[in-house]
């Protein structure tokens, strides 16, 4: 399965920068740029290792060709936007849902496949000849995401806030990670 591309970022995170200052008890805003960046990138981390989207982002997945079913990376699949392919003449042709496929978001990770008694239609023998655009993530709001992600950026923030080098390998980092990585096991995805 191929990367999918970032089109349209995400506007918000989990954790807002009052929620995070209020979990390091921090009062006054003199770090708030560094507390955003921690935000930040306490929430990549989170998305990196759950390989999820927290908050709805667009993505652009290109495949080759059609699989027997599609399945999006990044879950939860909250909408398609497109899909489209080339034809075996080069012409660039959408499909629509629930005429041409069917979203199955109800799996981790989604499903996409051709409707009922339909296959998926021939494309060019090329690079990138379908193209997926769809929204990923939880919603469009902190509030939308499940309580063990915004947990795990939580702690994430703190121990960077805490520790600004570099950790030294001992029992305090390697606690703050396994409690990170044991709320991120909660919802593992399984494909089969």
């Amino acid at each position: 399965m191929a990367n999918p591309e970032l089109s349209v970022a995400a506007t918000a995170e989990p954790v807002s920068l009052e929620d995070a200052k209020m979990h390091l008890r921090v009062k006054n805003t003199g770090e708030d740029s560094l507390i955003q960046r921690q935000i930040r990138l306490a929430r990549e981390y989170v998305e990196a290792v759950s390989h999820r989207q927290l908050i709805n982002a667009t993505w652009i997945l290109h495949l080759d060709a059609f699989p027997a079913i599609i399945r999006p990376p990044l879950p939860p699949l909250s909408s398609v936007t497109t899909l489209k392919y080339y034809d075996v003449d080069n012409a660039l042709t959408t499909l629509t849902e629930n005429t041409d496929f069917t979203v199955d978001n109800k799996n981790e990770p989604a499903r996409i496949e051709p409707e009922f008694a339909t296959s998926w239609p021939s494309t060019r023998s090329r690079f990138n000849a379908v193209e997926l655009t769809y929204v990923a993530g939880y919603g469009t709001e902190g509030g939308d995401v499940p309580e063990q992600y915004v947990q795990a950026v939580l702690l994430l923030i703190a121990n960077a806030y805490e520790n600004r080098e570099p950790i030294i390998v001992g029992a305090v980092g390697t606690e703050v990670a396994k409690s990170v990585n044991d709320l991120l096991l909660l919802d593992p995805i399984w494909t089969f």
